[in-house]
């Protein structure tokens, strides 16, 4: 409001006025104090999982972008890789073993 119209009211209207602009004012901080309390424990809730102390397995995950964009992703060796690895010689013998007596 201007001044001119703040002239015009009366002492009571001024007095009415200035009480809900001040208990407005102060539910605003007390409502911003509550919040700012609630980051605080927030933040003190992160740090404990944010620390040099702290295994890989509790820490937060970031974000990483992978390479293949949405390709779905396979178990083992790509195809037509060569492997590596040692190669098994065929079986010199192959002996059959068979039981005596039946199990049951």
């Amino acid at each position: 409001m201007d001044k001119k119209r703040l002239r015009q009211l009366s002492k009571s209207e001024l007095i009415r006025r200035l009480r809900s602009t001040s208990e407005a004012l102060l539910a605003e901080r007390e409502a911003r104090q509550e919040l700012e309390k609630r980051v605080e424990e927030l933040e003190r809730y992160l740090r404990a999982f944010e620390n040099a102390h702290t295994p890989s397995s509790k820490q937060r995950k970031r974000n990483i972008k992978k390479k293949g964009g949405n390709k779905p992703r396979f178990p083992g060796k790509p195809r037509g890789s060569n492997g590596g690895g040692i190669k098994i010689p065929p079986p010199d013998e192959i002996i059959g073993h068979r039981l005596d007596a039946c199990p049951q």
